[in-house]
């Protein structure tokens, strides 16, 4: 586990020895929350474009909470493993490429399976949290 005084240490760009900037972390933390917002306005000209029901197309909002919440359980786990920085880069290519896929998505299944993937940007939400736990003791960390 890294020194309590990790945060004092100069930060250099691009240097993966030291830590990340707390503003970082709480961008990567907001990431989450503004993929499942950002959206939904749209929902009914969604529903319109791809000629389905209003019901279906939210399905989009509880599938992406769905898969959320299964993500969490396993990428602890998979970052304990192999490494917050590794997972947090992979689960932000994966949502990438999903939301590529949603932009060009031909009909509403094939947009709530890409949807379902762009959940892979819960790593950054998990991630941002245990990376200032890690940083910092406990009490600094809520602050």
């Amino acid at each position: 586990m890294p020194e309590a005084n990790t945060l004092s240490r100069p930060r250099r760009f691009l240097d993966r020895r030291s830590p990340p900037h707390i503003l970082t972390l709480i961008l990567l933390a907001s990431v989450s929350g503004i993929a499942l917002n950002i959206f939904l306005p749209s929902l009914p000209n969604m529903t319109i474009y791809f000629e389905t029901d209003y019901g279906l197309m939210q399905m989009a909002v509880a599938f992406y909470l769905g898969m959320n919440a299964v993500l969490q359980l396993i990428v602890g786990p998979i970052s304990d493993r192999y490494g917050r920085r590794p997972v947090l880069l992979g689960g932000l290519a994966v949502f990438l490429l999903a939301t590529l896929g949603c932009i060009f998505a031909t009909n509403v299944w094939v947009f709530l399976v890409f949807r379902m993937m762009q959940a892979a940007v819960v790593v950054t939400m998990a991630l941002a949290r245990a990376t200032i736990r890690d940083m910092v003791p406990e009490r600094e960390a809520a602050a």
